[in-house]
């Protein structure tokens, strides 16, 4: 689905995207069209082409490569979504990439920058001061030093769920980790024995030790659980699981709530 603003000089209002498989909105490639709002992109793989936007982008909750191309927010930018796709972009907010895998090529920001989560690729990212006001970008108003992070986190890992159990694989690091989950999108207080920090304070275990490839096996109850052995969860909780990988002095945690344990890096 596309939506072409083409023609049109302004449109006014917000932008509010609740319920799309794929969906591209895209202005003039001439003069970029103005949305006179806030465009907040709550579902689907939708991408913004050519656009001013006076108000927020809020990226919250989409599937695959959401995308931002030839765009300028006069608000703050708010990323939410892995895979986030940023080219030729000038936030004049705040730009904050809350999740990892970005992709980042010459975008600027005017006021706060915050990435959590390393980028997939991250290439020519830097402040700048609309010293004229005109409300655009001039290659003379960045600043010269690129804030793209030094470097990618140096580790990763995959959880696959099948009929019977989890496989994971842990790349980078030691080579021996401690594994941790936690049921952090129940709705009640969800299964939070595994998680290596003793939410449980009955079931207070952790899968140590492990080697950069493991299988756990599904349990029926908590006392079926041995560490690294067998675990509680199966498919039907994926989504609601945060992992936590421990690997020395360092935490890493994907998934559910990556706020779950504080002062761990996002993978």
């Amino acid at each position: 689905m596309a939506i072409d603003l083409s023609g049109a000089s302004t449109l006014i209002g917000d932008i509010n995207v609740n319920a799309v498989g794929s969906l591209s909105v895209f202005g003039s490639t001439t003069a970029a069209t103005v949305i006179d709002g806030n465009v907040n992109l709550h579902s689907g793989d939708v991408r913004l082409y050519n656009v001013i936007v006076t108000g927020d982008v809020n990226i919250n909750d989409n599937d695959t490569h959401s995308a931002l191309l030839d765009v300028v927010v006069r608000g703050n930018l708010n990323v939410h979504v892995e895979n986030f796709v940023g080219v030729r972009t000038a936030v004049f907010g705040d730009l904050n990439i809350n999740r990892a895998h970005a992709t980042v090529s010459r975008m600027s920001y005017r006021q706060n920058l915050n990435i959590h989560g390393a980028p997939a690729s991250c290439d020519d990212l830097s402040s700048f001061v609309d010293s004229d006001a005109s409300g655009t970008v001039e290659d003379a108003e960045r600043s010269l030093g690129d804030d793209c992070p030094v470097s990618a986190l140096p580790l990763d890992f995959s959880a696959q769920f099948d009929a019977t159990g989890l496989e994971v694989r842990i790349s980078g690091g030691s080579g021996t980790y401690d594994f941790g989950m936690a049921e952090t999108g129940s709705v009640f207080p969800g299964w939070l024995g595994e998680d290596c920090l003793g939410g449980d304070p009955v079931f207070e275990l952790c899968h140590e030790g492990m080697p950069g490839r493991f299988r756990l096996d599904s349990a029926r109850t908590p006392a079926e659980v041995v560490p690294g052995h067998t675990t509680l969860f199966d498919a039907l909780n994926l989504e609601g699981i945060t992992f936590v990988i421990f690997d020395g002095p360092a935490c890493y945690v994907r998934g559910n709530d990556v706020t779950y344990p504080s002062g761990c890096a996002e993978i």
